[in-house]
């Protein structure tokens, strides 16, 4: 999570991969009840970053995310 004055922003980060593909799919649906949830409670969105392994390094798949990170911690600041 990411705190911004009183109120959190979530982070699930998930590992990109064909054995992991079924598992995000699942945990998506499973979780959307426990992000209501949590913007209700905190006040900010949850977000998934997809990781992927490129060398040595992981790297975020899903660069757009990051704008949208950015936007919530305008909007809660």
């Amino acid at each position: 999570f990411i705190k911004i004055k009183d109120k959190y922003l979530g982070l699930q980060i998930k590992p990109v991969g064909h054995a992991y593909i079924t598992q995000i799919i699942n945990e998506r649906t499973q979780q959307g009840e426990t992000h209501i949830k949590f913007t209700k409670k905190y006040g900010g969105k949850v977000f998934y970053v997809f990781s992927i392994k490129e060398g040595d390094k992981k790297v975020i798949a899903n660069q757009e995310i990051i704008e949208q990170i950015k936007e919530e911690i305008k909007r809660l600041s």
